[in-house]
């Protein structure tokens, strides 16, 4: 094992700048820069694995995610490291639009099963992006990384009246897969799956969605009808990102591998759909603290005539003191920032024939101690829209900067 960035030389890991836009150190990630560690560049329908830094996690939203938990039930840690390899090569053929195998030689081999499930043959990139993360019980006693595990990395956790899931909660690794387009994501998932096959078993799949970039005026809306995630902050501001979302080597020294890395907080989220179209329009905005049509903040003078972009006052007595922008809003929480990421999801009906639908959600934060949970916490007890929505699954996950050419996820474990 080695408790380094992985990818990184020793020279670069003990010597130049640090990773702040105006040079203030991050110490042992060397010359990498705020912009590197993100890597926000690229505009064709490829998106580059190796080397990617954080870009499936700061990259613009997508149409199109699935969210994928595994349990290792690998007993030897060479088979654990090897799939993880084998992700790894499997992944940047998938970024570049190529079949994880080459399905003319599979034709070579009839009585044998082709190595790529081929439904996404011929298809474009759409931007595809992975990322992985790694939970608090992989670095249990079964393979010997309790040595390297981030301190900041708690177990699952249940917040206020959560109606938890077992497999929706926890897991020993996480995939986040997105793209432009539904069949590419899900032929990504489904052959990264097959070659996990005796290695790692699937603990929770859920696939999400939201509208086509262009088709949404503003912040994408949830399924409650409201635009969601106003208040998120660019990762393009390097500044901010640094101070909130990249892991810093003096924030885990016994994990300098996750350093330029962040920390997950996933929730899942079913909503009382049935219940909330019941719910007059004045109640629902009174919930959010926003104008259902505009999402401008309920204080401004016509709401209707304004833009979710209005500059919100908490302490103007139109926005309720519980309402969820009150509790969520980074000046209710004093400055902290999360980098919020999240989809729609619906799965047809629940066992009572009731729309199964809700959000598949996700904050990446530097510390989950300090950003994600006290903030929660407050919401769980307080929220008003607590009546209209039940988290089924909780999770929180390490996730390194994409491994370099050369190198592959697991790196860290070697």
């Amino acid at each position: 094992m080695t408790n380094k960035p992985a990818g990184i030389s020793r020279r670069q890991l003990f010597g130049g700048v640090g990773l702040t836009a105006a040079g203030v150190g991050l110490g042992a990630i060397g010359t990498l820069t705020g912009q590197e560690a993100l890597n926000l560049s690229g505009t064709s329908s490829q998106r580059a694995f190796w080397g990617a830094g954080l870009d499936a996690v700061t990259r613009p939203l997508q149409t199109s995610g699935i969210v994928v938990t595994f349990d290792v039930v690998a007993t030897q840690k060479s088979l654990l490291l090897s799939t993880l390899r084998r992700w790894s090569d499997a992944a940047a053929k998938l970024a570049e639009g190529k079949a994880v195998a080459d399905l003319q030689e599979a034709e070579t081999s009839p009585e044998a099963p082709p190595e790529d499930s081929g439904e996404g043959a011929g298809m474009d990139a759409a931007n595809l992006s992975f990322a992985i993360g790694y939970g608090a019980s992989l670095f249990d006693a079964r393979f010997g990384f309790d040595s390297i595990k981030p301190a900041g990395l708690p177990s699952a956790q249940r917040f206020g009246r959560d109606q938890l899931v077992e497999s929706q909660t926890g897991g020993d690794i996480l995939l986040l897969i997105t793209s432009d387009d539904e069949q590419v994501t899900f032929h990504a998932a489904r052959n990264l799956i097959r070659i996990a096959k005796g290695a790692f078993r699937v603990r929770h799949m859920q696939a999400g969605f939201l509208p086509p970039e262009g088709q949404s005026a503003g912040t994408a809306r949830n399924l409650f009808g409201f635009k969601d995630g106003t208040a998120n902050y660019s990762p393009k501001d390097s500044a901010l990102a640094e101070e909130h979302l990249l892991v810093k080597p003096e924030d885990e020294p016994k994990a300098l591998w996750l350093a330029g890395g962040t920390f997950a907080a996933f929730r899942q989220f079913k909503m009382a759909i049935e219940t909330w179209d019941r719910s007059s329009l004045a109640e629902q905005e009174q919930i959010f603290g926003r104008s259902k049509l505009t999402g401008a903040p309920l204080h401004v003078s016509n709401p209707k005539d304004s833009d979710e972009f209005e500059s919100m006052n908490l302490n103007n007595a139109a926005i309720d003191k519980n309402s969820h922008v009150a509790l969520a809003h980074p000046d209710s929480n004093g400055g902290v920032r999360i980098l919020r990421r999240a989809f729609n999801y619906a799965n047809g009906l629940d066992e009572v024939g009731h729309l199964d639908a809700g959000l598949l959600f996700f904050s990446f934060q530097r510390s989950i101690e300090k950003q994600f949970a006290p903030m929660q916490t407050k919401l769980a007890s307080n929220d008003l829209m607590n009546e209209y929505v039940v988290a089924t699954g909780s999770a929180y996950f390490a996730v390194p900067r994409a491994p370099e050419q050369g190198s592959h996820w697991g790196a860290e474990f070697a």
